[in-house]
């Protein structure tokens, strides 16, 4: 399946650049597979190690991680998943990784059309680890930027698909064109130096020709953009030495955007810690902490725009009518601060106020990782 992107909505850019809450669903809650890989394809051998299984990428536990094994000089790692039925996505979350302190220098996210990233390959989002870095890496903009490089003196021949250029600073997966090279031709491997293998044949040239590469990547300050019909997709995770990258999720999400804050009184510091209190003969208590930090929000929002009222219903939706747990954006874009929480009820109060306007009230509590605790 062929993905494509859009711009996000006018009403979702503008409640964002306004700085109001984002609600954000997990869409890879279930994958046809996910797993480990050296070679960057869906189809490349597994190396997840099995006592910390693909699964805990997409189950909405963020203190269970997910590591690979064997495989500690190799890089990059990736891992990788595919969906039968395609997903849509416009954000990334990636909680309770160990890149700050063993040495990753980036994490991308590709998606490809075809499980072996060769055709259509684009890389969508980025975040540079510099070892001080926030455990949370969150990115809402995500987006593709093209550059054409153009390599002079090539040559093709049709039988094998054979491009003889300079590959430097060529990836597997860039669009390939110029004289004699069918349309939607992507680099299929790379054989050496001086020479790269397409995906689709070209027309033979024995003379001097100039042939161009083009490649897609992120960047930081563009445009948000909605990637749809997405079925192959990878984070790409890039060190120096040995070592064994570890996260606990990976949240490839959908936004559901609100226009304002929520009503006065609003308390967005409160937080709870669980505890027990053991009283000696002599009346000294000791206290023993179970967890502390954990984020709580009483949520009351009004709403009389029909559009909005249709994001509210459907997000319950997407979140199984308060069943699955949501990721909560506070202030999106002044300070971004992503938390995993869970509706205390799965009852949605949305009831009329007034002839048209509505109050949404529900209560949420942080999952573990307590983003007080980072």
């Amino acid at each position: 399946m062929v993905w494509s992107s859009a711009a996000l909505t006018a009403a979702e850019i503008l409640g964002f650049d306004n700085d109001k809450p984002m609600l954000v669903v997990q869409q890879a809650s279930t994958p046809t597979g996910a797993h480990w890989t050296t070679t960057g394809a869906y189809g490349g051998p597994d190396v997840t190690l099995s006592s910390e299984p693909a699964v805990r990428a997409y189950d909405s536990i963020g203190s269970l991680v997910t590591s690979t094994t064997g495989v500690a000089s190799t890089s990059p790692k990736y891992f990788n998943f595919y969906f039968t039925t395609s997903i849509t996505i416009d954000s990334l979350l990636i909680l309770g990784h160990n890149f700050n302190s063993i040495g990753i220098t980036s994490v991308s996210l590709d998606i490809a059309d075809n499980q072996d990233f060769d055709e259509k390959v684009r890389e969508i989002a980025k975040y540079e680890i510099d070892g001080t870095t926030d455990n949370r890496i969150l990115i809402t903009n995500l987006n593709d930027d093209s550059t054409t490089t153009s390599k002079a003196g090539c040559s093709t021949t049709s039988g094998d698909a054979t491009v003889g250029m300079a590959t430097s600073g060529i990836r597997v997966g860039d669009l390939i064109t110029g004289v004699g090279i069918q349309s939607e031709s992507y680099v299929e491997s790379i054989t050496d130096a001086s020479e790269l293998e397409m995906t689709k044949t070209a027309t033979a040239n024995n003379g001097s020709i100039t042939l161009y590469h083009t490649q897609y990547d992120y960047v930081e300050g563009g445009t948000a953009e909605r990637y749809s019909g997405v079925q192959y997709i990878r984070l790409r995770i890039v060190h120096a030495g040995s070592e064994d990258p570890e996260f606990a999720e990976c949240l490839l999400g959908y936004r559901y955007q609100l226009q304002r804050n929520p009503n006065l009184p609003w308390d967005n510091r409160r937080e709870y810690s669980e505890t027990v209190d053991s009283t000696a003969l002599s009346g000294l208590t000791k206290r023993y902490v179970q967890f502390r930090g954990q984020a709580l929000r009483s949520f009351r929002y009004p709403i009389w725009e029909s559009d909005e009222i249709t994001v509210v219903e459907n997000w319950w939706d997407a979140i199984e009518d308060g069943t699955k747990p949501f990721v909560y954006i506070e202030t999106p874009s002044s300070s971004p601060q992503a938390m995993m929480m869970l509706m205390d009820i799965p009852e949605l109060g949305f009831p009329f106020v007034g002839p048209v306007e509505r109050t949404l009230t529900f209560n949420m509590t942080e999952q573990p990782r307590y983003l007080a605790r980072e």
